[in-house]
């Protein structure tokens, strides 16, 4: 309903008025709204004493498919698919909160008012942000409330997650020490290349002629000529002005087809002519270069953010475990 609201009150927003357009909708979205004028939203949850409604769950769906992809087609039938998930996002942020105010955790107000200046602010002024507030069905001292409770929830995360969940250099350390194996750049191969492209709509007419092409040129090369010269003045791919030379190749970015037979190749060998669904390749191998040990220096920044990340979701889970076997969760 908020989204038909929003289509109905401001179409055709002139292009000076595009971004506060956005941002109105990304704000009314996530407001999340009534759904009848005049009455309170449905009870979606309940959390100890604290009752969560639609607009908390159109909320959480909105940070699950924010409400700028609104425009990429969402549908309502995947919206509603994803339900299910924002409840239980939804659930966790109100213990989170819950807690917050436990440990007797406080927003500061300097923080609290900068938000809420700047949302006035991208909204072109006081009059449109009020206006927002109107269509989603929302005061002003409850946005407020909503941004507090924002704000504290972060927080919380913060001082009880992310600070927590840092990796150190000795935790990065220990583990490049166990995992060395693990860290290797793999196998490359430098290879020079003719393809000799079919569209996948051609007749067979004419992917034997395309076939038997490649075949003359393959002959060509075997019989001496330079391959590099034969790749400028008949491959169809944008490596013909290097002369076919298409540089360092690690397993997996090529089709497995042509993969297969590239990384069997030895080297300074020339292939058989190769299908795939591009057409007929010829390769030839130039330069093997095999796996080399990675040193702790050049991976412990890609290690450091997979420890982190994985210290954040054992702590989440941890927590979110403690706080709800001692909350009273209901679900409607």
């Amino acid at each position: 309903m908020v989204k038909k609201m929003i289509q109905k009150t401001y179409q055709s927003p002139g292009a000076k008025g595009l971004k506060i357009f956005a941002y109105l909708l990304v704000l009314l979205l996530w407001l999340g709204g009534t759904s009848v004028a005049g009455e309170p939203p449905p009870t979606v949850a309940k959390v100890n004493k604290t009752i969560l409604s639609e607009s908390d769950l159109q909320r959480a769906l909105n940070e699950i498919m924010p409400a700028g992809s609104f425009h990429g087609g969402f549908s309502s039938k995947k919206r509603a698919s994803r339900r299910p998930q924002a409840i239980e996002k939804m659930i966790e942020k109100e213990l989170f909160y819950q807690e917050a105010v436990r440990m007797k955790m406080t927003v500061d107000k300097a923080t609290l008012e900068n938000k809420y200046k700047k949302i006035i602010m991208r909204m072109g002024g006081e009059k449109k942000y009020l206006t927002a507030l109107n269509r989603a069905g929302i005061s002003k001292k409850q946005h407020i409330h909503i941004l507090e409770k924002q704000l504290l929830t972060e927080s919380f995360i913060e001082r009880e997650i992310t600070l927590k969940s840092s990796a150190t250099d000795h935790d990065a350390q220990t583990h490049f020490r166990s995992n060395r194996a693990k860290f290797q750049r793999p196998e490359a191969r430098r290879m020079r290349h003719i393809l000799i492209a079919v569209k996948p709509s051609s007749s067979k007419e004419e992917q034997q002629g395309k076939e038997d092409l490649a075949r003359q040129i393959l002959t060509k090369i075997k019989s001496g000529e330079d391959m590099a010269s034969l790749a400028a003045k008949h491959s169809n791919d944008k490596y013909r002005i290097k002369g076919g030379d298409y540089g360092l190749v690690h397993a997996g970015r090529l089709v497995p087809e042509l993969e297969k037979e590239v990384f069997k190749l030895p080297l300074n060998s020339i292939s058989d002519v190769i299908k795939t669904m591009y057409g007929f390749h010829i390769v030839r191998v130039e330069e093997i270069k095999r796996p080399e040990q990675l040193t702790y220096e050049e991976v412990s920044d890609k290690i450091k953010k997979m420890l982190t990340g994985t210290n954040e979701t054992r702590l989440r889970q941890a927590l979110l475990k403690r706080l709800r076997s001692a909350a009273t969760v209901t679900i409607y």
